[in-house]
C-alpha cells in the first residue's frame, strides 16, 4: 500500500508540474513576490522569468496612502 501511494503521489506532482500547476502547502504566502516557483527546473521553459510583484485594484477601491509632512 505505500508503495502504491508513493507512486500515485509521484504521478500527481509530475502531471501538475507538466501542466505548470503549484502544489503548494498553507504555510506559501497566497501573493507572488518575485520568488522563483517551486515547479522544479526541468519542468520550465527555457525562457522562465521569475514573476514580479505588483498590488491591483479591487473592487474600484484605491489603496490608502498616508502623505507624510516635512516640517
Amino acid at each position: 500500500m505505500l508503495d502504491i501511494y508513493s507512486v500515485l503521489h509521484q504521478n500527481i506532482q509530475d502531471k501538475f508540474n507538466e501542466a505548470g500547476v503549484e502544489i503548494n502547502s498553507p504555510h506559501y504566502a497566497a501573493l507572488r513576490d518575485g520568488n522563483h516557483t517551486t515547479i522544479p527546473g526541468s519542468y520550465l521553459p527555457d525562457d522562465y522569468k521569475n514573476p514580479v510583484f505588483e498590488i491591483q485594484e479591487v473592487n474600484g477601491s484605491k489603496p490608502l496612502r498616508k502623505e507624510s509632512k516635512r516640517i
